[in-house]
């Protein structure tokens, strides 16, 4: 908004910390609005501003006391819990939500509310029962370089593996034997075919699934060292195993190294 230089004021919670430094100034009492601080200026503020920009909890803001709206565009709706999503959409006489609920659903951590259908956002329940109303966004702004180029520049290969592998839990640890063998496997496949320990490495969000990967790949290094022996060192010792040198290491970590 700010870009394209269209006029709105932003909305802010308990906290003016909470808001964007770039569009602080868009606050009432802010650069743009300086008299939005009095019961005046922000009476004379709602008249005036045609875009609000707004939480959806923070649709109890008085400015909006007495307002309506011809369009409420709701973005990441799918995140959004069904109870939130309905106080914004209630200050228009149509409204726009914007997501996609096959990623993130809205946050439930009460076990019986998300049996109960809490974590099942509006967005999910509307787009599923009118699959006619949905349009499908197929351009995006925001994509990281990095991985824009990972295709066709780089190489990736993606493997579903949700048929036949699942996870396992224990004390909170969670790990995926499947999946820890295909990966040894293809760990194996590469060493064999000439690509370099140091040139691999394995990398999974769980400490659990580390320890299991770990494992594999030692499994993977006696093997090749049973099939395909080192030669002696000029000392008569045995150079290193083919899979020495893979690291395996949780996302974090991997995040520290780079």
């Amino acid at each position: 908004l700010v870009a394209a230089a269209v006029q709105f004021v932003r909305l802010p919670g308990s906290s003016l910390d909470a808001v964007h430094p770039g569009v602080r100034g868009h606050t009432p009492g802010g650069e743009r609005y300086p008299a939005g601080n009095s019961a005046e200026g922000l009476t004379q503020l709602a008249a005036d501003v045609k875009v609000v920009a707004v939480t959806c909890l923070g649709v109890r803001h008085p400015l909006l006391a007495r307002r309506s709206f011809d369009v409420c565009v709701l973005d990441e709706a799918s995140q959004v819990a069904l109870p939130a999503s309905l106080g914004p959409l209630s200050l228009a006489s149509s409204f726009v939500l914007v997501g996609d609920h096959h990623q993130l659903p809205p946050l439930v951590t009460n076990p019986a509310a998300a049996a109960q259908g809490m974590s099942e956002s509006l967005f999910k329940r509307l787009s599923e029962a009118h699959p006619q109303a949905v349009v499908q966004l197929c351009r995006q702004y925001r994509m990281a370089e990095e991985i824009q180029a990972l295709d066709p520049e780089r190489r990736v290969v993606f493997l579903d593996t949700a048929d036949s592998c699942h996870d396992s839990c224990s004390q909170e640890a969670v790990s995926n034997l499947g999946e820890a063998q295909i990966i040894a496997r293809l760990v194996q496949s590469l060493l064999l075919c000439g690509a370099q320990p140091a040139d691999l490495g394995l990398v999974s969000p769980f400490r659990a699934q580390v320890s299991l990967l770990q494992r594999k790949v030692a499994e993977v290094q006696s093997a090749l060292a049973l099939d395909h022996p080192a030669p002696s060192t000029a000392a008569g010792s045995a150079a290193s195993t083919p899979a020495s040198g893979i690291e395996v290491l949780t996302i974090d970590k991997w995040l520290q190294q780079a």
